[in-house]
């Protein structure tokens, strides 16, 4: 009964949002949601991807660790079913486009670099130069290439709050690595 799963996935998602160490309740609510996505609108269905990423970055923020291969399974899930805004004609929220890249390890540069191929260009058009250069630096990041971070860190417009700090702490590491410590210093003040 399709009544039954949207109101269980909504009971769940309610459990996991009042007792965030409530595991079962999450993996029900996620669950419920990638088998009977298609009982939902593109508005309905992104909003309730946001809300499950929303409980795993509240449980990564709680040391639960495991979450971050969550996020990444929902990220994936979106991309399979192509839902990354609340309809095919918005733009993709920004937030959500830095989420993804923040979220990526050495295992999933591969499919970050195709999540960026494919989801650049539906970025607002002032954005996606920044973006780009924004996972570029991320993907050195990752790779201890530590000069194409600076290289790349340095063409992002970080007039974005959250750009800003990112791109801080990009620069931060990367000073540091290259021990680069009055530079590193600059970051701290």
């Amino acid at each position: 009964n399709k009544y039954y799963e949207i109101i269980a996935l909504h009971y769940n998602l309610y459990r996991a949002y009042k007792n965030p160490g409530d595991r079962s309740s999450y993996y029900k609510c996620r669950d419920f949601l990638f088998s009977n996505y298609k009982l939902y609108t593109d508005r309905q269905l992104f909003s309730l991807l946001v809300d499950i990423e929303s409980l795993c970055v509240q449980n990564i923020d709680a040391q639960k660790q495991e979450y971050n291969e969550e996020k990444n399974k929902l990220y994936r899930f979106m991309f399979d079913k192509e839902i990354f805004s609340p309809t095919a004609e918005e733009y993709i929220p920004l937030i959500l486009f830095r989420n993804v890249l923040t979220n990526t390890s050495i295992p999933m540069i591969e499919w970050t670099d195709n999540f960026v191929a494919k989801y650049l260009p539906k970025l607002e058009p002032e954005n996606r130069d920044s973006m780009k250069n924004y996972w570029e630096a991320q993907k050195c990041l990752i790779l201890k290439e530590f000069q194409g971070v600076i290289k790349h860190a340095y063409k992002i417009n970080t007039n974005v709050f959250y750009l800003k700090i990112d791109v801080k702490l990009q620069y931060l590491v990367a000073y540091y690595e290259l021990e680069y410590l009055e530079e590193a210093r600059s970051m701290i003040d």
